[in-house]
């Protein structure tokens, strides 16, 4: 690496930390970005419970930590070092830490995102050795590194502390050892077998990897299967794959969270199978069309110049999306652990066009240009918190409030969380039993809040409850709640139910709706009552 390209790309790793380390509150301390709290709740119960093996506790895992734990052993220094400071500058009993801590989990939170950031600030410097062992060009490393740093579902999968990061880095270090050039046949295979055995730790999806080893290995290597077969090497490397794959589920058979999403019996299709791969990758090319279309380049260049690249990512993309039409369905988030190999594509396909025309780096000011927005938008934070902290700011403390607006809540006292055990006695979460031992949030403002967000339509929302003298309520944009609100105009609302969705990672349309939106989530509206 010269002088010149460690520069750009330090200029580069720089970017991509400050514009994903500038969502790292997002939402908080509220929890609205699906399935991040079973990693934190999961290391803080290993904790709590002095075991790293769930297996010998399953009932008290079982409804907080549905994936493998690898993730949450990741976590755990960090969090050990969390409560220890904390309990070194709490005055009180252990009960009373114990609730302190529940009534609010946002520094586990907040710690977990910024590994997670760390993760993929790392998947972005890798992508760049991937790509130079690939195409022998530091220069397509660097235009793959920058068009990773800049796209929009890298960096809303960065802020949230979830496996789609893991995951995606696990399969870019395979890649990475299987083409590095140094490396002797033998150390090649055994690390990326090991690599792929471990990702299965942080989700079985991890295993898609022995694809990629295995469709590497007959496009690049000279051996033949027949002579391969003969060689103990190669069932020392099943052998160790299977007992890596199975040692997570010793340690916590009820890993396997995704079982009843699986969909292979649902409705499936030949036509829908073959189509599988265009449908799973159009939202990128709406919402990322500059990555998108580079790859596309990329693609063709590899099918003109390198015929084994060409094959070797087709197949891998063709595969990997036929096995999600297959077993469950398209998710935007699952396109994750593509994306670093679109980057690669999509960063030779740039430098191609490049060398043949300097004036084509103007593109690049596109996922720029978004990639900096997006990164404004999620600094603005969630309109749900927002509303949060307008309330907290703005009404009396101990004011009476329903809250039904989804994934929110308001820090509530005794009397407000009695309320809802009477409505819904199975509902109350760790932070209302931590508010109603203290009696309010020790933490944050405290109101006589309702917060059935997470019930069903129109629970609390009797004449017996109304009665109770509640003078506001939150809602979610376009619920009016009939016979209760009227025509009631809103004391203030925010969100504008924005088509990109940090909480949901969904990409939505195309990049420019992101200067049309002022502020991500859902429209939520507060409203007077009397």
């Amino acid at each position: 690496m010269t002088a010149n390209s460690r520069r750009i790309l330090f200029v580069i790793l720089v970017f991509a930390f400050l514009v994903r380390v500038a969502g790292i509150g997002y939402g908080l301390p509220l929890w609205l970005i699906a399935d991040e709290p079973p990693f934190t709740l999961g290391a803080l119960k290993m904790i709590e419970l002095k075991t790293v093996i769930p297996r010998f506790h399953v009932e008290e895992f079982r409804s907080i930590l549905y994936y493998p734990t690898y993730i949450s052993y990741f976590l755990l220094p960090a969090f050990s070092g969390i409560l220890a400071i904390k309990y070194l500058s709490f005055d009180g009993d252990r009960l009373s830490f114990i609730n302190y801590i529940g009534s609010d989990l946002s520094d586990f939170f907040l710690a977990a995102r910024f590994l997670n950031i760390l993760l993929a600030v790392f998947s972005i410097y890798l992508i760049y050795g991937v790509s130079r062992n690939i195409f022998n060009d530091e220069w397509s490393g660097l235009a793959a590194s920058f068009l990773l740093s800049t796209s929009l579902l890298h960096i809303m999968l960065s802020i949230a502390a979830r496996q789609w990061m893991p995951i995606s880095l696990i399969l870019l270090l395979v890649l990475y050892f299987l083409t590095h050039p140094s490396m002797s046949f033998k150390k090649r295979y055994f690390l990326s077998i090991l690599i792929s055995g471990i990702g299965i730790g942080i989700s079985a999806i991890s295993s898609v990897a022995l694809f990629l080893v295995g469709f590497y290995f007959l496009l690049f290597e000279e051996k033949k299967l027949s002579e391969l077969f003969r060689e103990k090497f190669i069932y020392f490397l099943g052998i160790m794959f299977v007992a890596l794959a199975l040692v997570p589920l010793a340690i916590y058979p009820a890993s396997i969270g995704f079982g009843g999403k699986i969909s292979l019996f649902g409705e499936k299709s030949l036509f829908g199978l073959l189509a599988s791969p265009f449908k799973f990758l159009s939202p990128l090319l709406f919402a990322e069309p500059i990555l998108a279309l580079m790859s596309i380049f990329g693609l063709l260049f590899a099918f003109l110049k390198n015929r084994k690249i060409f094959w070797l990512f087709s197949l891998f993309i063709i595969a990997y999306s036929m096995l999600f039409y297959l077993l469950f369905r398209f998710e935007d988030r699952f396109l994750t652990p593509l994306i670093p190999m679109i980057a690669i594509l999509a960063g030779f396909g740039f430098m191609r066009l490049f060398s043949r025309w300097r004036v084509f780096i103007i593109v690049l000011i596109l996922p720029l240009v978004f990639s900096l927005r997006l990164g404004y938008l999620v600094y603005k934070n969630d309109s749900r918190e927002n509303m949060r902290v307008w309330i907290e700011t703005n009404l009396k403390e101990g004011s009476k409030i329903i809250v039904r607006a989804r994934l929110m809540r308001l820090a509530a006292n005794a009397q407000a969380i009695q309320e809802k055990e009477m409505i819904a006695p199975d509902s109350l979460r760790q932070i209302d039993r931590s508010e109603l031992f203290f009696g309010k949030s020790p933490i944050y403002p405290s109101f006589h809040a309702l917060n059935i967000s997470d019930l069903p339509a129109q629970a609390g929302l009797d004449k017996p409850i109304l009665k109770n003298g509640y003078e506001f309520i939150a809602l979610s944009g376009g619920e009016r709640l009939e016979g209760i609100l009227m025509d009631n105009k809103p004391i203030i609302s925010f969100g504008e139910d924005s088509q990109f969705s940090i909480t949901d990672s969904h990409l939505g349309g195309s990049p420019f709706e992101l200067f049309e939106t002022k502020e991500l989530g859902p429209s939520v509206s507060l409203y007077n009552l009397k």
